[in-house]
């Protein structure tokens, strides 16, 4: 087991985070819509939804983003710590890396949008065990357990061939 890195066991004391059951990384709730979402939207949920939700949350080599997807588009927003690299599986069998992070001429981006559906998994990228990342994720409608799908190793490399490698990494062992 890897050490939190001291920086990011600060943001994750000073938020009071917890785990994020299954995915991995460490969040803390910070907002949530009061207002509910109604008519032809609101159907595709299995109950009531707020308007929006946020978070904030700690990424590190071993709490990672597990692949997963959700019900809802989710926008992610970096704040600090190393860049990190987030693994994209689409529906029609595509996929794609994209870099997140504030270094635009690396071909980092600030914020990455995740379309409702589209598996996904991240982890920090850099030299060593001390890397974390800190980030928000906003989703709307707001997030709902029972909106998680958690990705499957076994299966996700049957549809994702091209993807083997990074999906291994971003599935733990124990919930395949």
């Amino acid at each position: 087991m890897i050490a939190v890195p001291a920086e990011a066991q600060a943001i994750i004391n000073h938020y009071r985070m917890t785990r994020i059951p299954h995915e991995g990384p460490w969040f803390a709730p910070t907002a949530k819509s009061d207002e509910v979402l109604e008519g032809l939207p609101a159907s595709r949920y299995a109950g009531e939804r707020s308007l929006y939700s946020a978070i904030l949350a700690v990424f590190t080599r071993e709490d990672f983003s597990a692949i997963h997807k959700l019900l809802t588009d989710e926008l992610w927003h970096f704040h600090g710590g190393w860049p990190m690299e987030l693994l994209l599986l689409y529906p029609d069998g595509t996929g794609e890396k994209k870099r997140f992070g504030s270094n635009l001429a690396a071909g980092e981006s600030p914020q990455i949008l995740v379309r409702a559906g589209t598996w996904m998994g991240a982890s920090p990228i850099g030299p060593d065990d001390e890397v974390y990342t800190f980030a928000g994720n906003t989703l709307a409608p707001g997030f709902e357990y029972t909106d998680y799908i958690p990705g499957i190793r076994e299966e996700l490399f049957s549809a994702y061939p091209e993807f083997v490698d990074r999906i291994a990494e971003l599935t733990r062992e124990e919930e395949s």
